[in-house]
């Protein structure tokens, strides 16, 4: 497939949209449970507000994608990173209030709601468009390697916010979530004049179903793993908190801390990927799968920093191995022109599985220190079991090209 662009800057600036998202993203997991519990909400509660910004997702993410395959990538993504900008303003501003006591924690609890259902909606528009971006643009072979490299950049992400987190802790808990807003608003203006509008293409969008037999089981995997995913990610600032007795600020410093190792761990996983040429992506989840089983065990046991710090690499290792793998796999599996669609649906898997991870993880918290952790062991467990009962065969739908693609030459989308 011919490049559709001979400069690289139209992707750099895909990849540093994606990276301002993912920081943002890993902000919020570090700052949201000490806020929330300096707000006055439960632990229940705190998890109910990703749970619901998740229901916006799933809802609104195929709809944006197919939208994207008939009407270009460009202003998906720009819709995308405009809401996020919006939104995590609005949500910091809330939470800002919440702790100040101008809101009641009832009050806070569905402003918070109502501001993370908008950013639900509109940030669903980004990453499917840029995931079928990225697929117009590489021939089949290179297929996981440039959608390791659009994780890469995700993980990156994840490294930043931390660190950024981490640092600018002294200007206040949610100081960072308005940076996080200021740089996406940036990155929407870079790519609404970095990126070449597309032709108006005249086909029709795919109407994929999630029941479509090539793209079943990578759902499947996509809701499971993300569940985990989900209930790792909420409980890890209870967890933290709770077992090394620490203050709010000191809480989201030592997330911030494990997050970073994560994800460094699934960008150098990520960065090895890109540079090689794996023809049967869906095989990375054999390996992915029994490293997020190994970093659980960790986290299970752990009671000091360090133990969780070596737990989260595990975690990153399996990102690493995971993300790239499922993408990569279920593009193989699907045509051109559904290429956008097939994305938005992974994505509302992924979302189905961040929607119910932080209320289960929440909820089995309080039942038991390390029960999010061992359910999260048996489900990728059961996972693991499903992918190498249904790879053996090596068929195409598991994660080899069933047909060429045809290029689709002369545009930037």
């Amino acid at each position: 497939m011919a490049p559709l662009s001979r400069s690289r800057l139209p992707q750099a600036i895909l990849l540093v949209s994606m990276l301002l998202v993912s920081a943002g993203q890993s902000i919020l997991f570090a700052t949201l449970p000490p806020a929330g519990r300096a707000i006055g909400l439960s632990d229940w509660q705190i998890g109910l507000i990703i749970t619901l910004s998740s229901v916006a997702f799933i809802a609104a993410s195929p709809v944006w994608g197919r939208l994207s395959d008939s009407r270009g990538r460009r202003g998906m993504i720009v819709l995308g990173l405009t809401g996020y900008a919006l939104f995590t303003a609005l949500f910091a501003w809330v939470l800002d209030l919440g702790m100040a006591g101008t809101l009641t924690p009832l009050a806070s609890l569905v402003a918070l709601v109502a501001v993370r259902v908008g950013f639900g909606t509109t940030v669903a528009a980004a990453m499917p468009a840029a995931q079928a971006h990225i697929v117009d643009i590489t021939p089949p072979e290179r297929r996981t390697a440039g959608l390791a490299r659009l994780s890469a950049a995700y993980g990156l992400g994840t490294v930043a916010g931390p660190l950024f987190a981490a640092a600018f802790a002294g200007l206040g808990l949610v100081f960072p979530l308005y940076a996080a807003a200021g740089a996406a608003a940036l990155a929407a203006v870079a790519v609404l004049g970095g990126l070449r509008h597309a032709p108006h293409r005249s086909a029709a969008a795919a109407m994929l179903k999630p029941n479509d037999p090539r793209l079943r089981l990578w759902l499947g995997i996509a809701l499971g793993y993300f569940l985990v995913v989900a209930m790792v990610l909420q409980s890890l600032g209870f967890v933290v908190q709770d077992r090394l007795h620490l203050a709010p600020s000191e809480t989201g410093r030592s997330v911030g801390f494990c997050l970073l190792a994560s994800g460094l761990t699934a960008v150098a996983v990520q960065f090895l990927l890109s540079r090689l040429r794996v023809e049967r992506p869906g095989r990375l989840l054999l390996a992915g799968l029994p490293a997020g089983i190994a970093g659980l065990c960790a986290l299970c046991v752990s009671s000091t920093l360090p133990l969780f710090i070596l737990g989260m690499v595990g975690i990153g290792g399996a990102m690493g191995l995971c993300m790239p793998g499922l993408s990569a796999a279920a593009s193989l599996a699907m045509e051109d022109h559904e290429q956008g669609a097939a994305a938005g649906l992974i994505g509302a898997a992924q979302a189905g599985g961040f929607m119910l991870g932080p209320l289960v993880g929440a909820s089995l918290y309080q039942l038991g220190g390390s029960l999010p952790f061992l359910s999260g062991i048996v489900i990728l467990a059961a996972l693991f079991a499903l992918c190498l009962h249904r790879l053996r065969d090596g068929s195409a739908q598991h994660g080899q090209p069933v047909i060429a693609k045809q290029a689709v030459v002369g545009e930037e989308t």
